[in-house]
């Protein structure tokens, strides 16, 4: 996925899941502060989900199941407070979902 990713602002839907997309998630997915809906799953993503994944404060779904994801969810996940779907299945993420995200 191309850091150019984040330059359509208003955008508020993104779904490529169940393709075959390599590569990591780009730090400018947080430029996306309209974002309502977000679904990479079923691809082979890898890399630590980015800090800037807490900016869009309007996601209501969050599926990044079944990728290669690793590292620890960021603390950010808590400033979601509108997220209603949340899927993280079939990556290789530790340690602990972040208290936060009960805010």
């Amino acid at each position: 996925i191309p850091e150019s990713i984040g330059n359509p602002t208003h955008l508020k839907h993104f779904d490529v899941a169940w393709n075959a997309l390599s590569g990591q998630l780009p730090k400018s997915i947080g430029n996306l502060t309209y974002l309502e809906y977000f679904s990479i799953n079923g691809n082979a993503l890898s890399g630590q989900i980015p800090e800037s994944i807490g900016n869009p404060t309007h996601l209501k779904h969050f599926d990044v199941a079944w990728n290669a994801l690793s590292g620890q969810l960021p603390k950010s996940i808590g400033n979601l407070t509108y997220l209603e779907y949340f899927s993280i299945n079939g990556n290789a993420l530790s340690g602990q979902i972040p208290e936060s995200i009960g805010n």
